[in-house]
């Protein structure tokens, strides 16, 4: 009976070690993985123009507009009130506020849409663009 005490004392002795070295490298293994930052909320116009600096924004009650969406230039939808105009213009994502445009001018039109609550129409020029909002989601 003291052999097999003995035998088991020695197995087990060696699981525990063998246990440790394996934890211990597995620990140093993670240190070799990279950190990636994680943002949580909704986009901002320098994340947007950092991923596309050609996007078509404007940003509204702290939250981003973009055109040229394929799947919103499809929907048919129709004028509803007047929200606002575009007050600012600028090309530095930075310089954000509410009613600011890259692209489109000062004075522009944002109407919203009978069907949903989350597209603007902006009108300029005789011309009408569709801008979905772009929240986490």
């Amino acid at each position: 009976m003291k052999k097999y005490s003995f035998i088991t004392i020695i197995l087990l002795g060696n699981l525990m070690l063998w246990g440790c070295w394996n934890e211990e490298k597995n620990i140093s293994l993670l240190s070799q993985v990279p950190i990636t930052e994680v943002t949580i909320g909704n986009p901002t116009a320098k994340e947007i123009l950092e991923n596309d600096s050609q996007a078509d924004i404007f940003q509204w009650d702290d939250i981003i507009y973009e055109t040229n969406i394929d799947w919103v230039n499809e929907l048919v939808l129709t004028e509803g009130d007047l929200v606002g105009f575009i007050k600012y213009n600028t090309s530095n994502p930075t310089d954000f506020k509410n009613a600011t445009a890259n692209i489109l001018p000062i004075g522009t039109e944002l109407y919203k849409v009978n069907e949903r609550n989350d597209i603007f129409i902006a009108k300029y020029n005789g011309e009408w663009k569709y801008y979905y909002q772009l929240v986490e989601g």
